[in-house]
């Protein structure tokens, strides 16, 4: 257990870091005034535990927790500046960070939440956006895996199509019961990390671009079909690049397949000009001619919709989906503290005394 403790944790509690960690507090007076409050906490919390944990021959290493606190107020500091926030608006922002951090559905690092404040305030969201949306965004977070700043740039996408904080949950809680029920060909993980660069691709379709839901559908079909996230988005990329080549629109034109409404006006449904243009060849099963017109990459993606289109079918009723994206992240979160409370694991131990740095409950 102890060597267990060793390779996690290393925790100092000689003496002579109290005046270490003072100096640590005094420095971050500049950057708020709740910081030497937090250290003198730990200070405390850490003297009681001091013969308890001597005896295990554990050391840990308390200056680096307060700079991890010092670290995070400067980038708080460096958010509130740009913003052109006041002093105690920055406060009440670390405040909502705390608590996201803190929720029972979400418990991570302020660190990775921190990172899509940033990516937020660096698109220039104002402090009421990041305040509303923060939670939201730790949920997906926690219940896909991915970073803070892949997270953000969903929600930011999102808000470009004009959708609030609240609608972009309920597409997502839909998204995962679609995923669930097709078995996740191609996983929401993967869905909210690539969805900056599908999007950017979606808009090529004009008025006809899919909303999240539909796209995420789409995305499942190519992923059954290619059995790889990555083919999957190189196909999609292909194919709506490739459709929107007016060379290639006559081409298919000559071969009797409409990609615009009437040959002129706006994109059809990309799934319908998929399974008409497969449908062209399927009766011989020779695709040589389309592959004339197509690259292998879009070539996988009416494969595929040749082969799967049918999985979009009987998604019209999904039922109550609300909450969902919310429960997986409570499971995450769930089993991630199961797993750091396990005897042997340095997490339930050290936790009370760093919470005062870490997670700002001084």
């Amino acid at each position: 257990m102890t060597d267990d403790i060793k390779a996690g944790v290393r925790l100092s509690l000689k003496d002579q870091y109290s005046q270490g960690i003072k100096g640590a507090g005094t420095a971050t007076k500049d950057f708020g005034s709740t910081a030497l409050a937090a250290v003198d906490k730990v200070n405390k919390a850490f003297s009681g535990l001091a013969g308890t944990l001597g005896t295990l021959g554990v050391t840990i290493g308390v200056g680096a927790a307060v700079k991890t606190y010092i670290d995070l107020d400067e980038r708080m500091v460096r958010i509130g500046t740009g913003l052109g926030l006041a002093a105690d608006k920055t406060n009440e922002l670390k405040r909502r960070l705390y608590e996201a951090a803190q929720d029972p559905a979400i418990k991570m690092g302020t660190d990775s939440l921190l990172e899509a404040m940033e990516t937020l305030a660096g698109k220039n969201f104002d402090a009421g956006v990041i305040e509303d949306n923060l939670r939201n965004i730790g949920l997906v977070m926690k219940a896909t895996g991915v970073s803070g700043g892949e997270a953000a740039a969903f929600f930011i996408e999102s808000f470009k199509r004009g959708m609030s904080g609240d609608e972009i949950m309920k597409s997502l809680d839909d998204i995962s019961v679609i995923g669930d029920t097709l078995h996740n060909q191609f996983s929401l993980s993967d869905f909210t990390k690539s969805f900056s660069g599908l999007e950017a691709t979606n808009t090529l379709l004009g008025k006809s671009a899919m909303n999240a839901t539909e796209l995420f559908t789409a995305m499942n079909i190519l992923g059954a079909g290619t059995k790889s996230s990555a083919r999957a988005v190189s196909a999609y990329n292909a194919i709506v690049n490739e459709l929107a080549d007016p060379r290639k629109q006559e081409l298919l034109w000559n071969m009797g397949i409409n990609v615009r409404e009437g040959g002129i006006g706006d994109f059809r449904d990309l799934a319908d000009i998929l399974k008409e243009i497969a449908a062209t060849d399927e009766d011989t099963g020779n695709f040589d001619r389309l592959s004339t017109v197509f690259s292998g990459a879009a070539m996988d993606a009416i494969f595929a919709y040749n082969q799967f289109g049918n999985l979009a079918d009987g998604l019209e009723n999904l039922g109550d989906t609300t909450g969902k994206i919310e429960k997986k992240a409570e499971n995450n979160a769930e089993s991630l503290a199961s797993k750091s409370d396990t005897p042997g694991k340095a997490g339930g131990l050290f936790c009370e005394p760093l919470k005062a740095v870490c997670f700002g409950t001084a």
